[in-house]
């Protein structure tokens, strides 16, 4: 290694080292302006229009920014911290198969196809026979969840019955005008009546002796 001549003269093996050196400083100073351009200027690597600055939240995806359409892939597309938001459907448990499922919902982003159906009111999902759109049978259940049991025409209405009246109510025969006529009473003959006709009596046979003596 060469000794730095006293008259300020360099010796000849360090021109190369020095080269080096400059070159160096050269690289770490353009790395520095870079930096410094990075921190001092917003950047857009996907070229999306959308810098991490002003909310991009992938800056190496340029389908996805503030202002993408949420797609159901599992993936903030919009940037607004929420994934898939909108953008699924709902179906619901369907456990006996008979496609219209019971209360239990769940949010798919393509049909499930297996356990789950795209309509609810099912009043009874553990018996494929009972669903809305069922035939109504006349059973004691509301096959077609309509919240009614056997209404027609599955069970005909019976000819309403008369309920039994009580004794007191019940109606006596009315009798007739011609029954409800009343005899009139017959009047008691008063007692000098009766003597004069007694008296008759007696007179007429008492003639009748006479005229049988006279004979």
């Amino acid at each position: 290694m060469g000794v730095w001549p006293r008259g300020g003269r360099m010796k000849q093996g360090w021109k190369p080292k020095w080269r080096l050196v400059k070159a160096l400083l050269g690289i770490a100073t353009a790395a520095l302006a870079v930096a410094v351009w990075l921190a001092v200027t917003p950047s857009d690597l996907d070229a999306d229009g959308w810098t991490v600055k002003v909310g991009d939240c992938n800056d190496l995806q340029p389908e996805i920014h503030p202002a993408a359409a949420e797609v159901c892939d599992g993936i903030d597309n919009n940037c607004d911290g929420a994934v898939d938001e909108g953008v699924k459907d709902t179906y619901y448990r369907d456990v006996d198969s008979d496609e219209v499922g019971g209360s239990i919902a769940k949010k798919f982003c393509s049909w499930p196809e297996v356990g789950f159906a795209a309509y609810t009111g099912d009043c009874n999902d553990t018996n494929g026979a009972i669903h809305p759109g069922a035939d109504e049978a006349c059973d004691g259940i509301d096959n077609n969840c309509d919240g009614r049991v056997d209404e027609f025409p599955a069970c005909p209405t019976p000819a309403p019955v008369a309920p039994p009246q009580a004794d007191s109510q019940r109606l006596e025969p009315t009798p007739s005008s011609a029954d409800s006529a009343e005899e009139p009473p017959v009047k008691a003959k008063h007692p000098s009546v009766r003597k004069t006709m007694r008296r008759g009596h007696e007179a007429v046979k008492q003639s009748w002796k006479r005229l049988l003596r006279r004979n």
